[in-house]
């Protein structure tokens, strides 16, 4: 029973952190429920969210397909997938720009 409500008391101060775009702790909340419950889709999906707010995009990328693994059809899961295809993209551009022109 305690470890519900710490559970839930965690998910819901990430989802507070998450609507301020305070990634790093949103992170934090998120790693305190997955570490006594590993397969939480709640902490997974906000976990994924703050990775990819965070920049750490291989990280989220992840969290997130586990939970595509799990469930297909999640809109969320498939939304935050596709940002973060989209911010991939920008990224590689950006590195494809720098490293031509430390080659050229």
């Amino acid at each position: 029973m305690a470890l519900e409500i710490r559970s839930a008391c965690y998910l819901n101060l990430a989802a507070c952190y998450d609507k301020i775009a305070d990634w790093a702790n949103s992170l934090s909340a998120c790693n305190k429920v997955l570490d006594s419950k590993p397969d939480n889709k709640k902490a997974l999906f906000r976990r994924g969210k703050a990775l990819l707010g965070l920049g750490r995009l291989m990280d989220a990328k992840t969290d997130l397909e586990k939970l595509q693994e799990q469930d297909g059809s999640d809109k969320a899961v498939l939304a935050a997938l596709a940002d973060l295809r989209k911010k991939q993209r920008i990224a590689d551009q950006q590195d494809k720009a720098i490293f031509s022109k430390m080659f050229s």
